[in-house]
């Protein structure tokens, strides 16, 4: 099997492991297709848990672990019909704002198609041949093979205790296709990051559908036009901002796309149901892609809970959603947490490092800001365009039913501070340690401040469109 043939089928095996959970969750949209492969994905990463904890292939527990996610669906169903993605009565669409939005996803698609364009020349990086792909391997080994790869000190690999999901969902579609070749985990992770940056699109078309003014002037179309318009666009920048890694098989942009995501929907878009959800497992797949994704994912998540706690319904209702929230934060922390644990309990190797001394921080924080500043000149616009959006902008936003600019900004500083913090504690020369990872690092906070610009743009355009009386029409049901 050629290993395009094998990455499409291990992308099609992915969406399986994660579809009927995630179609509970998300409901019957085109984003569910877009984030199944993700939550297959963490399928993989909990099954390389088990694995390495209680034994057994990887790819049994992953679909085992499948097919519980895919009972657990069921069940709910049939408890509460009310929630069955089939045979809901849908409101009458808006054809004129349908087509701009259908515009809008097949240019965000035809972005994605042309951010893979790295894959046309075979590179395999270097942390891909030394840890992700290597682990790959280590996680189809047999119980006492496995132990012993994640285990014996003399492999000096303290790395190998990084979390899991980008090795093991190419363990999976390698022992699936048969096909075991680094080029192979290459593929498979682009395509699963590329389908992270259609997500952000996706969720910039929902801003614009949501903010079309009822009416029949074509002006009353332009916020839809604009999110037509930044979808592809803000693709294309993620992609930018993520290579050459987002094609070289590294999990950086994993990590950084997912938590982004997660900023979008947890923290901007509309507080419903849905977009909570895919908050929830965009920033559990990126808390189980590397440390540093982990420690932003529990940042994210206790902003998402504070956000949920400030519309919580009144009465009885407020207990029940109450315990939702709990149990559905502490089934993201519990899902992150599977592979230290499995870790710890059979006494694998671990990263490790020793502080730099307090006296030096203030100057490692200083090289820091430096070195980081050519990375982040985004945030500069995005602080000017929160500033005057704050200003002029605030009421038509809170219209639409956006999370305030502060939840995203939160947001973007703690993912920011979280690998500062690790550079300035850290015992490294600093100056060669930042000149070496500050592209991979500052990912996140960069594309979550285009995000922030572009909502800001989608806004700006209804308000530009609609005046301050206006409805919009996305009022009407939930995006």
């Amino acid at each position: 099997m050629s290993t395009p043939a094998a990455a499409a089928l291990g992308l099609v095996l992915l969406g399986a492991l994660g579809a009927l959970p995630v179609v509970a969750l998300v409901g019957l949209r085109w984003l569910s297709l877009v984030l199944a492969p993700v939550a297959g994905a963490v399928v993989t990463g909990l099954a390389a848990a088990a694995a390495l904890a209680v034994g057994g292939p990887l790819v049994a527990w992953a679909w085992v672990l499948a097919g519980l996610g895919a009972g657990l669906s069921v069940a709910w169903w049939l408890r509460r019909p009310d929630r069955r993605p089939w045979g809901r009565g849908r409101p009458p669409e808006d054809r004129a704002r349908m087509v701009v939005v259908a515009v809008g996803g097949l240019l965000t698609v035809v972005a994605a198609i042309l951010s893979l364009r790295g894959l046309s020349t075979p590179t395999i990086g270097f942390d891909t041949r030394a840890l992700w792909a290597l682990r790959s391997g280590w996680m189809l080994h047999d119980h006492s093979q496995m132990l012993l790869d994640f285990k014996v000190p003399e492999l000096l690999i303290g790395q190998s205790g990084y979390p899991p999901l980008v090795s093991a969902e190419a363990a999976f579609v390698w022992g699936m296709t048969g096909v075991h070749a680094a080029r192979l985990e290459v593929v498979v992770v682009a395509l699963v990051d590329v389908l992270c940056l259609v997500g952000l699109g996706v969720g910039i078309l929902a801003v614009g559908r949501r903010a079309v003014a009822s009416g029949t002037g074509l002006l009353r179309l332009l916020p839809a036009v604009a999110a037509a318009v930044a979808a592809p666009a803000m693709v294309l920048v993620g992609a930018g901002i993520t290579e050459p890694f987002l094609t070289n098989g590294y999990a950086d942009p994993m990590w950084s796309l997912c938590a982004a995501g997660a900023v979008l929907f947890g923290l901007l878009l509309p507080s419903t149901r849905s977009n909570q959800a895919v908050a929830l497992l965009l920033l559990t797949a990126a808390g189980m892609s590397k440390q540093e994704g982990m420690f932003t994912a529990l940042c994210l998540l206790a902003l998402i809970v504070a956000r949920q706690l400030g519309h919580l319904p009144s009465g009885r209702r407020r207990r029940s959603r109450l315990g939702v929230i709990a149990a559905a934060a502490a089934a993201s922390v519990a899902a992150m947490a599977a592979w230290p644990v499995a870790i710890a309990i059979t006494g694998s190797r671990q990263v490790s490092s020793p502080l730099s001394p307090t006296a030096t921080w203030g100057h490692r924080a200083h090289e820091v800001a430096r070195g980081f500043w050519p990375s982040l000149h985004v945030l500069a616009l995005a602080l000017a365009v929160s500033a005057f959006g704050a200003l002029v902008l605030r009421a038509r936003r809170r219209r639409l039913g956006l999370g305030n600019d502060v939840w995203a900004w939160a947001g973007l500083l703690a993912g920011l501070g979280v690998v500062s913090g690790v550079l300035v504690t850290g015992s490294a020369p600093v100056v060669p340690w930042i000149e070496g990872s500050v592209h991979r690092v500052t990912q996140f906070p960069a594309v979550t401040g285009w995000l922030i610009v572009v909502i800001w743009t989608v806004t700006g355009a209804a308000a530009a469109t609609s005046g301050s009386s206006a409805e919009p029409v996305g009022r009407r049901s939930a995006t």
